[in-house]
């Protein structure tokens, strides 16, 4: 029973750190944040941090996977919701990412922030974005030939590297530069179709 408690003490604690961490590089940028901060802010001291993640280029993979994984699941469940069809379209995907990107707490993605970033971030950190890239892009291809557009392989790497420039972007709600590139992503897709 001690043992159970334990474990699950530990993970709360590695959540918060990885979620604190992952709010300050959103907020901040990766080099700004150290282990210090993520430390004072967190509550969890700096030993513990590193017996957790040895270095901060681990731990800010952890905080790169978490982002993405959080955001891979609420974006395609709000997808979802909002199809009117069996299958979900792209249009779907456009609408729901206008909403999110015009939304107050929209901060961009991590993975996509990382990706400018790999060579000064690590390896693993390299690693992980070229799996995000990749699922990413798996899924848009795959909506794509659903959809019937043409070359559906040169379509998705067009559509992802739109993607990754507008969700590497620190963007608020302020900054409003985000919304017409969705309306580039939807020309693009009406001119593939």
């Amino acid at each position: 029973m001690v043992e159970r408690s334990t474990e699950k003490a530990l993970e709360k604690r590695r959540l918060l750190i990885i979620d604190t961490a992952r709010e300050l590089f959103l907020t901040h940028g990766f080099h700004e944040v150290k282990i210090d901060t993520i430390a004072a802010i967190s509550g969890v001291s700096k030993k513990t941090i590193y017996r957790l993640y040895n270095n901060l280029e681990t731990l800010t993979a952890h905080g790169i996977k978490r982002d993405f994984d959080c955001w891979w699941e609420w974006f395609f469940d709000a997808t979802l919701e909002n199809k009117q069809e069996s299958d979900i379209s792209l249009e779907f995907f456009y609408n729901v990412l206008e909403h999110w990107i015009k939304g107050a707490g929209f901060k961009g993605l991590l993975f996509a922030r990382a990706l400018f970033n790999t060579e000064a971030l690590g390896e693993e950190v390299a690693v992980l974005v070229k799996e995000c890239t990749k699922k990413l892009r798996q899924f848009i291809y795959a909506e794509a030939r659903k959809a019937g557009v043409k070359k559906p392989g040169r379509f998705s790497h067009v559509q992802v590297g739109l993607l990754l420039l507008m969700l590497g972007q620190p963007g608020s709600n302020k900054n409003q530069n985000c919304a017409p590139n969705v309306n580039d992503l939807r020309r693009i897709y009406t001119l593939w179709q």
